[in-house]
């Protein structure tokens, strides 16, 4: 059921979150009845056991014969509210998100208090003494006032995970019709501040920071504060069939610090990091080209007129 061909070398979430289980030598499973390091199908057994008992494949058959169930049918009871944790639905099966669990189906919410919380009680179970159970404002580990030094040679705050309608996340760039409309990815960066980069509209700009650098078109808008520039997210190329499809080559999480890590859940700090940015010119980019190009110096599709995109238009039954 997979829309396209994974990129590379690609894998299942829960595979890789099983390889690291099995590496550390954890048990990934402690269900009854399923193996300690399932396989991607056991996975999948697992994961509709609360639906199909008989296991993926026949509830993938019957999804296939039959579509989406019908809600109206299946829990009439339930039909018609959201409000889930008057139901119990939030502490049923598989209630917190965790596969298998049986849940208690009381009213409430899946916190220890059933309760939304403000101050978090699990985390109160790891510090007692009550230093993060409240949400709690760290300045980032590299900003102008926590890394002065760094500052003065990346004088820009770099965010990211700008929306767009085009595209969502990582998703759609080999869709003929989103490419035509947003071939490339942009970064937004205030009139100002490009002006005194000798940046202009639609230039191609190297952004780099100590851990890497990439390229983006600059997209000039006062609404961005002087100092700070707004990159997009997960750009890849799937006109490139190397490994990696050239992410590499546009894709912000090149630029993060790796070890700048929330210090619960080890998330990167993708917000708010500094870095420079300067126009991209034949003498600074890879085959003397400002477009980034792949192992071979093919520039990527970067205009809504590029002949590539053609071979992307589908053939539908009547439309060979």
């Amino acid at each position: 059921m997979k829309c396209i061909n994974p990129p590379g070398e690609a894998k299942f979430d829960g595979e890789i979150v099983r390889m690291l289980y099995e590496y550390k030598g954890v048990p990934y499973n402690v269900i009854p009845g399923f193996p300690e390091y399932p396989s991607v199908e056991e996975m999948l057994d697992m994961f509709v056991v609360g639906f199909e008992p008989k296991g993926w494949k026949v509830f993938e058959g019957r999804f296939q014969e039959h579509g989406w169930w019908d809600c109206k049918e299946t829990e009439p009871e339930l039909w018609g509210t959201y409000r889930r944790y008057e139901t119990g639905t939030n502490r049923g099966r598989n209630a917190g998100g965790f596969v298998g669990t049986e849940g208690d189906h009381l009213p409430g919410f899946y916190t220890p208090t059933k309760k939304i919380e403000i101050w978090s009680t699990v985390i109160e179970s790891f510090h007692p003494e009550g230093e993060w159970n409240l949400p709690t404002y760290r300045e980032p580990p590299h900003s102008p006032t926590s890394d002065p030094e760094m500052y003065a040679e990346y004088p820009f705050i770099i965010t990211t995970g700008r929306r767009i309608p085009v595209y969502f996340h990582s998703e759609h760039r080999q869709l003929l019709w989103c490419r035509e409309r947003w071939p490339v990815p942009r970064v937004e960066i205030n009139p100002d501040d490009a002006a005194s980069c000798g940046i202009e509209q639609g230039d191609w700009v190297w952004i780099e920071t100590p851990y890497g650098k990439i390229r983006e078109v600059a997209d000039l808008y006062y609404g961005i504060r002087p100092g700070v520039i707004n990159c997009e997210h997960q750009w890849w190329s799937p006109e490139f069939k190397q490994s990696g499809s050239g992410h590499e080559l546009c894709a912000v999480n090149h630029l993060i610090d790796n070890w700048a890590r929330d210090p619960h859940c080890g998330a990167s700090n993708l917000r708010a990091y500094l870095g420079k940015i300067y126009k991209a010119t034949p003498e600074n980019s890879p085959f003397g080209n400002p477009v980034p190009c792949d192992h071979d110096g093919v520039e990527i599709i970067h205009s809504p007129d590029d002949p590539r995109l053609k071979e992307w238009v589908p053939t539908y039954e009547g439309r060979e």
